[in-house]
Protein backbone atom coordinates (compact mmCIF):
# COMPACT_ATOMS: atom_id res chain seq x y z
CA UNK A 1 0.00 0.00 0.00
CA UNK A 2 1.14 3.28 -1.11
CA UNK A 3 1.87 5.75 2.20
CA UNK A 4 0.06 9.15 1.91
CA UNK A 5 1.85 12.30 1.87
CA UNK A 6 2.12 14.14 4.66
CA UNK A 7 3.53 17.64 4.83
CA UNK A 8 4.92 17.18 8.27
CA UNK A 9 6.38 13.80 7.57
CA UNK A 10 8.29 15.38 4.70
CA UNK A 11 9.46 18.90 6.69
CA UNK A 12 11.29 15.86 9.33
CA UNK A 13 12.68 13.94 6.24
CA UNK A 14 13.27 16.24 3.54
CA UNK A 15 13.22 20.16 4.81
CA UNK A 16 16.13 20.97 6.96
CA UNK A 17 15.99 24.42 6.43
CA UNK A 18 12.23 24.38 8.33
CA UNK A 19 13.45 23.04 11.46
CA UNK A 20 14.20 25.56 13.99
CA UNK A 21 14.86 22.80 17.24
CA UNK A 22 15.15 18.92 16.66
CA UNK A 23 16.08 15.95 19.06
CA UNK A 24 15.40 12.32 18.08
CA UNK A 25 11.81 12.58 19.54
CA UNK A 26 10.27 16.06 17.71
CA UNK A 27 10.69 18.85 15.37
CA UNK A 28 10.49 22.14 15.81
CA UNK A 29 9.27 24.56 13.07
CA UNK A 30 7.43 27.95 11.92
CA UNK A 31 4.08 28.08 11.51
CA UNK A 32 2.44 29.14 7.87
CA UNK A 33 0.51 31.68 8.82
CA UNK A 34 2.03 33.41 11.70
CA UNK A 35 -0.95 34.07 14.03
CA UNK A 36 0.64 35.98 16.76
CA UNK A 37 4.01 37.57 17.89
CA UNK A 38 5.54 34.20 17.85
CA UNK A 39 4.08 30.84 16.42
CA UNK A 40 5.44 27.47 16.27
CA UNK A 41 4.61 23.67 15.86
CA UNK A 42 6.21 21.05 18.16
CA UNK A 43 5.62 17.23 15.63
CA UNK A 44 6.44 14.40 17.01
CA UNK A 45 8.98 12.11 14.95
CA UNK A 46 6.77 9.21 14.70
CA UNK A 47 3.26 9.98 12.61
CA UNK A 48 0.42 9.90 15.06
CA UNK A 49 -2.69 11.51 13.75
CA UNK A 50 -4.00 13.57 15.74
CA UNK A 51 -5.32 14.01 19.28
CA UNK A 52 -7.80 10.90 19.16
CA UNK A 53 -4.89 8.89 18.36
CA UNK A 54 -3.27 9.03 21.65
CA UNK A 55 -2.87 6.99 24.55
CA UNK A 56 -1.16 6.64 28.05
CA UNK A 57 1.86 5.77 26.94
CA UNK A 58 2.02 8.98 24.68
CA UNK A 59 2.31 10.83 27.78
CA UNK A 60 5.78 10.97 28.01
CA UNK A 61 6.01 11.90 24.56
CA UNK A 62 3.99 14.76 25.28
CA UNK A 63 5.52 15.80 28.21
CA UNK A 64 9.21 15.67 26.01
CA UNK A 65 6.84 18.34 23.82
CA UNK A 66 6.25 20.42 26.50
CA UNK A 67 8.77 20.75 28.28
CA UNK A 68 11.62 20.82 25.38
CA UNK A 69 9.26 23.69 24.05
CA UNK A 70 9.63 25.86 26.84
CA UNK A 71 13.23 25.23 27.12
CA UNK A 72 13.65 26.56 23.40
CA UNK A 73 10.89 28.99 23.53
CA UNK A 74 12.20 30.51 26.80
CA UNK A 75 15.69 30.54 26.02
CA UNK A 76 15.37 31.73 22.46
CA UNK A 77 12.90 34.88 23.69
CA UNK A 78 13.66 35.29 26.69
CA UNK A 79 10.06 35.53 27.99
CA UNK A 80 8.68 34.06 31.08
CA UNK A 81 7.05 30.45 30.49
CA UNK A 82 3.87 30.98 31.77
CA UNK A 83 2.51 33.26 28.88
CA UNK A 84 3.39 30.03 26.24
CA UNK A 85 -0.10 28.99 24.72
CA UNK A 86 0.38 25.60 23.79
CA UNK A 87 -2.27 23.09 21.89
CA UNK A 88 -3.26 20.16 20.04
CA UNK A 89 -6.15 20.97 17.42
CA UNK A 90 -9.36 18.85 18.10
CA UNK A 91 -10.84 17.13 15.26
CA UNK A 92 -12.15 18.00 13.25
CA UNK A 93 -10.62 20.77 13.33
CA UNK A 94 -6.91 19.62 11.55
CA UNK A 95 -5.27 21.19 8.73
CA UNK A 96 -2.64 18.45 8.69
CA UNK A 97 -3.34 15.03 9.73
CA UNK A 98 -0.26 14.62 12.05
CA UNK A 99 -0.33 15.38 15.74
CA UNK A 100 1.09 19.50 15.69
CA UNK A 101 1.21 21.05 18.84
CA UNK A 102 0.74 24.97 18.74
CA UNK A 103 3.27 27.25 20.32
CA UNK A 104 2.31 30.26 20.50
CA UNK A 105 3.62 33.60 22.18
CA UNK A 106 0.92 36.69 22.67
CA UNK A 107 -0.06 38.84 21.19
CA UNK A 108 -2.24 37.62 18.62
CA UNK A 109 -2.72 38.95 15.64
CA UNK A 110 -5.10 41.51 15.58
CA UNK A 111 -7.99 39.13 14.88
CA UNK A 112 -10.85 38.55 17.36
CA UNK A 113 -11.61 35.77 15.30
CA UNK A 114 -7.95 34.07 15.78
CA UNK A 115 -8.13 34.29 19.64
CA UNK A 116 -11.38 32.62 19.70
CA UNK A 117 -10.08 30.25 17.84
CA UNK A 118 -7.21 28.92 20.43
CA UNK A 119 -9.63 28.43 22.96
CA UNK A 120 -12.47 26.80 20.64
CA UNK A 121 -10.82 24.53 18.76
CA UNK A 122 -7.42 23.60 20.86
CA UNK A 123 -7.07 21.30 23.79
CA UNK A 124 -4.27 22.90 25.59
CA UNK A 125 -1.37 20.44 26.53
CA UNK A 126 -2.12 19.84 30.17
CA UNK A 127 -5.58 19.26 29.66
CA UNK A 128 -4.57 16.62 26.90
CA UNK A 129 -2.02 15.09 29.41
CA UNK A 130 -4.82 15.10 32.09
CA UNK A 131 -7.12 13.41 29.88
CA UNK A 132 -5.09 10.49 29.39
CA UNK A 133 -3.69 10.52 33.14
CA UNK A 134 -7.44 9.89 33.80
CA UNK A 135 -8.11 7.07 31.33
CA UNK A 136 -4.85 4.94 32.71
CA UNK A 137 -6.96 5.38 35.78
CA UNK A 138 -9.37 3.96 34.66
CA UNK A 139 -8.20 1.25 32.42
CA UNK A 140 -6.23 0.17 35.69
CA UNK A 141 -9.61 0.05 38.14
CA UNK A 142 -11.13 -1.84 35.55
CA UNK A 143 -8.22 -4.58 35.27
CA UNK A 144 -7.90 -4.76 38.76
CA UNK A 145 -11.91 -5.12 38.81
CA UNK A 146 -11.61 -8.13 36.33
Amino acid sequence: MEKKFCKFCDIIENKPEQKLFEDDKICIFFSIPQIAYVHMQCIPKIHIKNINSLTYKHIPLLYHMKETTIQFLTKKYYIDSNIIIMGFHIPPFNSVQHLHMHCIIPPLNNCIEKLLKVDCVMRRIDNQIYRLLKDKKNCEEINLKS
